[in-house]
């Protein structure tokens, strides 16, 4: 979206916007991971997406779906915040302005973003679950999970982003990038983790701790 304003802004902003195989792994490997225990515990059967009637297999999916729902509302986040946003960015653990692109860097429309990036993932996987699932509860309450797995996984990420991410701004062309150089200007964070890593970190946190508990905690999926 709009790469000629996200070029001018990102010293390290790939035209192409391909996924090489290690964005890939970091982002799928929960999912993975979460569908061969499915496999292996529930024989790929889902009968009833329900905690009480199936809990480890109805885990199993939810934790597929958040952790998609992760990655995806945090893509959105980015993508419309960067792109569209017209209001300066904060940063997520001080809430001091930064410049756009900056690592853990919030905005209320990449706020929206992310809550649509987990809305979209919540309906479809709602969707091809299947006529058999296909009541307002369950739909009610896997939109309301995917909406908030985007959100918090959004805010997650950039939670980890802005501490073990380094952002700083090069002073020769005055954008911001993730390598601390001698032209370049701190910002925020440590250059401890990379982008990979923090995306991985965010699946795992999001979606085997996070929303696992706030499912539970809210009651849903007890239908």
């Amino acid at each position: 979206m709009k790469k000629e304003r996200k070029m001018r802004q990102l010293a390290d902003y790939s035209e192409s916007g391909c996924r090489d195989s290690f964005q890939v792994l970091a982002n799928g490997i929960v999912v993975y991971v979460a569908c061969l225990l499915l496999v292996y515990d529930c024989s790929m059967q889902l009968r009833q997406l329900n905690f009480l009637a199936q809990y480890n297999c109805s885990l199993y999916y939810l934790v597929a779906i958040s952790a998609i729902c992760c990655s995806c509302g945090d893509t959105w986040a980015s993508e419309i915040g960067t792109a569209i946003g017209s209001e300066t960015p904060r940063l997520i653990t001080t809430f001091r302005a930064v410049p756009a692109g900056t690592n853990g860097a919030v905005s209320m429309s990449g706020l929206i973003g992310s809550a649509l990036g987990g809305l979209f993932i919540g309906t479809v996987a709602f969707i091809s679950l299947g006529t058999d699932f296909w009541d307002y509860q369950t739909g009610a309450d896997l939109i309301l999970f995917g909406t908030l797995a985007g959100v918090l996984g959004s805010a997650v990420d950039s939670v980890l982003g802005a501490v073990f991410q380094y952002s700083g701004m090069d002073q020769r062309d005055m954008k911001v990038t993730n390598e601390p150089t001698a032209c370049s200007v701190h910002i925020s964070g440590y250059p401890i983790l990379s982008n990979n890593s923090v995306n991985l970190l965010a699946s795992i946190l999001t979606s085997a701790v996070i929303m696992p508990k706030i499912a539970l905690a809210l009651r849903l999926f007890e239908a």
